[in-house]
């Protein structure tokens, strides 16, 4: 056809309010499959979301359960040095006998690095204004680790 033709029937078509409706319809039917995708789409996301809660509800009864089987988990007041700081003494024990032998390796090194800086400052043997034997530190005794 060309654009001056029109058939028969089509000059005597005079049903617009038929295709006034049918435009509705079309337009009411479009809506209806949007409305449709996106509840879809917000079911599908509804769901995944609760498998994710029921995920991180599952992961969270596994970590208390971890919990109650470790036998150290209720222990977490107990102090990190063999040290009691109420009565100041040393833990009975190895662990106590340790950290008192470490504590006496600290005083013994800064006693003997205060004997080395004596010694240095004062020039040794003697006193050289008034000629007299210098004053001498004695060497600290090395400590002992009684296991």
């Amino acid at each position: 056809g060309t654009v001056g033709f029109m058939p028969e029937a089509g000059r005597f078509d005079t049903d617009t309010v038929g295709e006034e409706w049918r435009k509705r319809q079309a337009a009411n039917e479009r809506a209806k499959q949007i409305y449709e995708a996106k509840r879809q789409q917000n079911v599908v996301r509804e769901e995944e979301r609760w498998a994710m809660m029921e995920q991180q509800k599952k992961e969270e009864f596994e970590k208390y359960q971890r919990y109650r089987e470790d036998p150290l988990m209720g222990k977490k007041n107990v102090g990190s040095m063999p040290f009691d700081p109420v009565t100041l003494r040393y833990n009975d024990g190895a662990d106590g006998a340790r950290m008192a032998y470490e504590d006496e390796q600290i005083r013994y090194r800064a006693a003997l690095r205060a004997k080395n800086i004596h010694e240095k400052s004062n020039g040794g043997e003697f006193n050289p204004v008034t000629g007299e034997a210098g004053l001498r530190v004695p060497t600290p005794p090395k400590p002992v680790h009684q296991a």
